[in-house]
């Protein structure tokens, strides 16, 4: 008798795509915390460290279209490694221009830097679905985002200690190390069938991305839900983090570190929980619950924040956010995954990236706009009852799509009348 689906096994050429994006995802939570901290502390000024938090997502957006189409078009294996090689190239780069304290140098090769991401995210992305055996496709996100959760846990410790040892060329050097080794794990990887890649060109084809989005009623709800999640909330983490060193100036360093340790913490232990029920979760069901969630995580972060006398009240907010983050973000990815043609994926996906990068830009814009005028604390508050409100109708009507189309595809279908035999019954 066959396996079960749910247990047949991921693969070696999955273990081996797993084990180089898990080193490559460690290698840019090293300098993901360390880069504004470095630029913050050679300007003298924190706007500019916001704004290398601003050049890490902005690429996303005005990139993640071509990019899908890219993934579309090419072999999606040999996009991958030629961005991770380009990657590991510009890191050394940065370190370079870092040595000589060239700050604005190393914000524009930042920027190219997540370019070559905002190209691979796509390609690998829809490489996941046709490298591992079919029901598995939960399992293999999860145990991914598994590996993001311990690079989120130890990537900031690990970064801001090489920041002080080695200084930030040691940080950016070995995030590029890391990069080469990714390269070399997705060679195993088969190349894409060419009868899976769109044919489509130009603004056509991009025209055809947006119409595979918009035409499937369950991706246009999740994508949007999800998006509104994003203008909301999206940028709950840095809000938090910003707001940790505003009210706790004293021991900003250590609460931020306790709040990105929470952040991995909260990370790991939701793919732990999905790893038991992960085959009998519906995507959009996970979008619904955390969508319901937004407002209580929302008050009892800024309650955690507010009142932070040790790293365990901030550690605790980062676990609560980075849990929320985790839930909302996993269902829409997994639902433009199993419902998108592999001709039309990568662009599908690459859509949604863009949009929920520009809503959580644009969060992250408005926030700072009003926390002038009234702080961060009710900001935060507003903005996650905002997202409950504005998100719950998008996620149901999603999960209840989703489940009409099920219920009608596992209904009883009447039989054809038989045609009479010539000659009379037999």
């Amino acid at each position: 008798m066959t396996a079960p689906a749910a247990r047949t096994p991921l693969g070696g050429v999955f273990w081996t795509l797993w084990a180089g994006r898990s080193l490559s995802t460690l290698g840019g939570y090293l300098q993901f915390l360390a880069l504004p901290l470095w630029v913050q502390q050679t300007t003298g000024s924190a706007p500019a460290g916001v704004l290398a938090f601003v050049v890490f997502h902005l690429p996303k957006v005005v990139v993640s279209p071509y990019a899908g189409l890219l993934a579309d078009r090419l072999d999606r294996r040999s996009v991958a490694i030629a961005t991770d090689a380009a990657s590991a190239l510009v890191t050394a780069a940065m370190a370079a221009a870092a040595a000589g304290r060239h700050v604005v140098t190393v914000v524009v090769l930042l920027g190219l830097l997540q370019v070559l991401a905002a190209v691979r995210v796509p390609a690998l992305s829809s490489i996941l679905p046709d490298t591992i055996p079919a029901g598995r496709l939960m399992a293999a996100n999860s145990l991914l985002d598994a590996a993001t959760g311990v690079a989120m846990t130890l990537g900031p410790l690990l970064g801001t200690a090489l920041l002080t040892g080695w200084g930030i060329e040691g940080v950016l050097l070995l995030n590029g190390l890391t990069f080469l080794v990714a390269a070399l794990c997705l060679v195993p990887l088969p190349p894409a069938p060419v009868d899976g890649r769109t044919t489509q060109t130009g603004l056509a084809a991009l025209a055809g991305g947006l119409r595979a989005l918009w035409g499937d009623r369950v991706v246009r709800y999740a994508v949007a839900a999800e998006s509104v999640m994003y203008l909301c909330v999206g940028a709950a983490t840095e809000q938090l983090a910003i707001w940790l060193g505003q009210v706790h100036a004293a021991s900003a360093g250590p609460l931020i570190g306790a709040f990105g340790v929470g952040c991995g913490l909260g990370w790991l232990a939701v793919t732990v929980v999905l790893g038991r029920t992960r085959e009998s979760l519906a995507p959009t069901r996970m979008l619904w619950w955390s969508a319901l969630a937004a407002a209580p995580v929302s008050v009892a972060a800024v309650f955690l924040v507010r009142g932070a006398t040790g790293v365990l009240p901030a550690a605790a907010a980062g676990l609560l956010v980075s849990v929320h983050q985790f839930l909302y973000g996993l269902g829409p990815v997994m639902v433009c995954q199993q419902r998108a043609a592999s001709s039309h994926r990568g662009r599908v996906l690459a859509f949604r990236r863009m949009a929920t990068t520009l809503s959580q830009l644009t969060s992250l814009a408005v926030g700072a706009l009003l926390a002038g005028q009234l702080g961060l604390g009710p900001v935060l508050l507003v903005s996650g009852v905002l997202a409950t409100v504005t998100t719950v109708p998008l996620a149901r009507l999603a999960h209840r799509t989703e489940r009409a189309e099920q219920a009608v595809a596992a209904a009883p279908h009447p039989l054809p009348a038989a045609a009479p035999v010539a000659g009379g019954t037999r």
